[in-house]
């Protein structure tokens, strides 16, 4: 059995902190200590209403775009159990067979009670299900509430 990448995407947020800036909040000789060991002349930051599935949902409609239709719908469905009513996700699900390849996803991944469904929901913090009106914490959003109450068993 081998593993490899399948493939590749990215979204980078509109924001940039440029070395000045970064020079104003740390100092001139800090910057240019980092500019030397890194090369870094600036940096990427989310806007204010910016979040991280706005870079999720970016990422996935770059990826269907490009073709790779099972990796970006993929994605899209990370994207829809997160946040099923954003504004941007609708608007794309609204174009020509963007919904019928998200319905296809998910059926996938629903198949044998829901065998597959971890997969989707490992890097969530929770999931968002419209039909029967829930919110549910994954793993990974319990240990992140665990960590900063500083007590694993707080949500048992």
């Amino acid at each position: 059995m081998a593993a490899g990448i399948s493939s590749l995407s990215y979204a980078l947020p509109d924001g940039v902190l440029s070395h000045a800036e970064l020079q104003d909040r740390f100092g001139k000789d800090e910057m240019d200590r980092l500019i030397i060991n890194t090369g870094i002349l600036s940096r990427r930051v989310c806007l204010n209403n910016e979040c991280a599935s706005d870079l999720a949902y970016n990422a996935a409609k770059k990826l269907i775009s490009e073709g790779n239709k099972e990796e970006g719908g993929f994605h899209l469905l990370q994207v829809y159990r997160g946040l099923p009513k954003s504004t941007a996700l609708i608007k794309f699900l609204s174009q020509e067979g963007i919904k019928q390849l998200l319905q296809k996803t998910e059926n996938f991944y629903m198949q044998d009670n829901n065998k597959l469904m971890p997969e989707v929901d490992a890097e969530l913090w929770f999931t968002i299900e419209e039909k029967n009106n829930q919110i549910n914490l994954t793993d990974k959003g319990v240990a992140h509430l665990s960590d900063k109450t500083q007590n694993d068993t707080f949500f048992v």
